[in-house]
Parts: C-alpha cells; structure tokens; sequence
C-alpha cells in the first residue's frame, strides 16, 4: 500500500473506533474494544484489511448463480445442498413421477416423461457443478 491509502485506512480506523466509544458509552454496552487501559489496535481484534470484516466473523455465502439456482428448485432441495442430499431427492421424484407409473393414460404419462427429463437434467447439471 502507498502511503496515501495508508493514510486514508488509518483515519477510517479512527473513525470507527470513535464511533463505536459513542455508541457504546451512550448504550451503556460494554465496548469491544476496550481490554484493560490499552485500547488495542483493530490488527489486535483479526482484522483482515484484505476482506469484508473480521477474520473470525461468519464466512460470507457464496454468490447464487441462477443457473444452479433452478436446477435446485426443480429437485426441491436447499440451494448448495451436497451431492447426497441432491441425489436422494432426485430418486425420490424420478420415483414418484416414472412414466411407468402411468402407462394407462397417454396424456398422464407424456407428462412424467417431461418431468422425468427435467428432473435428470438438473440431477446432471448439479453432479457435474458438485463433482467439480
């Protein structure tokens, strides 16, 4: 980092270490950053200058491709569920809805073939995207 941009990260920490003494004196909630007569440094409190916050805060969630979004919808599983949830669900549905099931209607068995195809390529789309 130059020293401009030095400059300009020192006088943000500074901003939000006063901000955080007013909110906290005013609240009357203990102040994270104070331990003892040190006040620490936010390097002190794993802060991560490189990401969003700090180093020990919740992993941020992977961005939803929309793609993946749907193939998800179609077999009625959480997005990022794993292969195994992805899978038992798959086999539910081609079970439930396997045109053999109704072979004595034409029009009800055009539509499991449908929904059959549907359901195997989301199953592939999902294998492939969690295999990889």
């Amino acid at each position: 980092m130059n020293g401009t941009t030095m400059s300009i990260f020192s006088r943000l920490k500074d901003i939000v270490r006063a901000n955080v003494h007013a909110i906290t004196d005013q609240q009357g909630i203990p102040n994270p950053f104070s331990r003892g007569p040190k006040q620490p440094d936010l390097d002190d409190l794993n802060w991560d200058s490189g990401s969003t916050g700090f180093r020990d805060a919740e992993p941020a969630q992977p961005t939803r491709d929309p793609e993946l979004a749907k193939h998800y919808e179609t077999l009625g599983v959480a997005y990022g569920a794993d292969l195994k949830t992805v899978k038992a669900a798959w086999l539910k549905l081609i079970k439930a809805n396997h045109p053999d099931r109704f072979s004595g209607s034409p029009a009800a068995e055009r539509q499991a073939q449908e929904k059959t195809q549907r359901f195997n390529q989301a199953f592939s789309a999902l294998e492939k995207a969690l295999k990889s």
